[in-house]
């Protein structure tokens, strides 16, 4: 996450302009590995699209599904930012001709647009570190197959911890933590997603995921840990649909973390820890495991219950003899409450005792709406259980 070239985009008075790529080009006094990965960002400082490679000194970062929009008439920075891994030698950064910037607007400018140069290092007896590891919270077992259950409708629940080490040379400030939920539920299921600090303080939320994922950004107050000091930090949602699907969370890649050193300021990629979770994803497996595979005992998902419901007759249901000749009789009423998520009703099951041969519809009605009627000749027979198909089905909100 160190800078290396920014870019400013203008948009025409005429139309929003949506930027979707752009292809990098390296140069200097260095070979493609020399840098891990680089990445584009907006002003705001969100990521668009994942860390990329160069090859043959090109990089091209696509990000067609999370276009960079400049709005009509303003100027809009575009950064570059690489992680290096080379610890000598120079590079800088360019956008090569008008045609490394993908968008459907026409480009103009003065071409290469280019970054400084810089000069690379060796950091290790300066530059601070940082290991990741995930905590036990919950023991899926071997192969994953243990679930662990919990109820809908719970708020506040702890997911996931995940462990972070700072190095010995400087402390550590942590300013964006993106997670992704590689279970099943959707991104309604679960809400108000929180990361807790030990002390219990809500370093961020998030409403909800989208496309799984969830951004926690902590860059107006950076997360410190003293170098040498290890800080887990706790992951808290609560569950609002999403009936036996699960849900599990893990930092997908190394570059997920954004973190930077206090004294040096320089951006540093965290490292796995191996002592729990063997290597990036972290937060699914336990045991040095490099991911939750066959074999390896899987961690931390849970699996949403689910919902029941309470049945129970009503209060004001009718009593007592009814007098022959009556018509419009209400036999009985029931109270069907859903607990944790919306129930529909397809079948019931009636048992009927009656001495007197009984004449009109016989009906069943949920909210006053009839789902299911009959003749009582087709009725079942005086206390025999009898089960029927309703008519129509009715959707019983929690």
């Amino acid at each position: 996450y160190n800078n290396a070239l920014k870019l400013n985009v203008t948009a025409g008075a005429d139309g929003a302009v949506n930027i979707t790529s752009l292809t990098i080009t390296r140069t200097g006094i260095s070979i493609d590995s020399n840098l891990s990965g680089v990445a584009v960002f907006d002003a705001a400082g969100v990521r668009h699209g994942n860390f990329v490679t160069f090859a043959d000194t090109k990089a091209m970062a696509s990000f067609t599904s999370n276009p960079i929009v400049v709005p009509a008439g303003t100027t809009q920075a575009v950064w570059v930012k690489t992680n290096i891994s080379g610890t000598s030698g120079t590079y800088s950064l360019s956008i090569a001709r008008a045609t490394d910037i993908g968008t459907t607007a026409t480009v103009s400018g003065a071409f290469p647009v280019m970054s400084s140069t810089f000069t690379m290092a060796s950091g290790s007896s300066i530059v601070g570190t940082l290991t990741a590891d995930a905590v036990l919270v919950h023991n899926n077992g071997t192969n994953d197959a243990t679930a662990v259950n919990v109820n809908l409708g719970t708020t506040n629940q702890e997911i996931t911890r995940f462990r972070f080490v700072a190095g010995a040379n400087e402390d550590i400030k942590i300013a964006k933590i993106r997670v992704y939920n590689n279970g099943n539920t959707n991104d309604a299921d679960v809400a108000n997603l929180k990361l807790v600090a030990p002390d219990g303080t809500v370093l961020s939320t998030v409403a909800k995921t989208t496309d799984r994922v969830a951004l926690f950004d902590l860059s107006a107050s950076p997360y410190t840990i003293v170098k040498g000091n290890t800080k887990d930090l706790t992951m808290r949602l609560d569950v609002m649909s999403g009936s036996t699907r699960n849900v599990r969370f893990v930092i997908e890649n190394d570059y997920d973390v954004e973190v930077y050193g206090k004294d040096t300021g320089s951006g540093i990629l965290a490292t796995a820890a191996t002592t729990v979770d063997g290597a990036f994803p972290i937060g699914d497996s336990s045991g040095g495991s490099s991911n939750c595979a066959s074999g390896v005992t899987c961690i931390n998902k849970l699996t949403v219950a689910a919902g029941t419901a309470l049945f129970n007759k009503a209060s004001d249901s009718p009593t007592g003899n009814i007098a022959v000749g009556t018509s419009g009789i209400v036999f009985g009423k029931w109270e069907f409450t859903p607990q944790g998520e919306d129930m529909e009703i397809r079948q019931v099951t009636y048992t009927m005792t009656y001495g007197t041969a009984l004449t009109g519809t016989f009906r069943i009605q949920v909210d006053g709406s009839t789902v299911y009627s009959v003749a009582p000749a087709s009725m079942g027979a005086t206390t025999v259980a009898t089960a029927v198909t309703l008519n129509s089905y009715p959707t019983i909100r929690a």
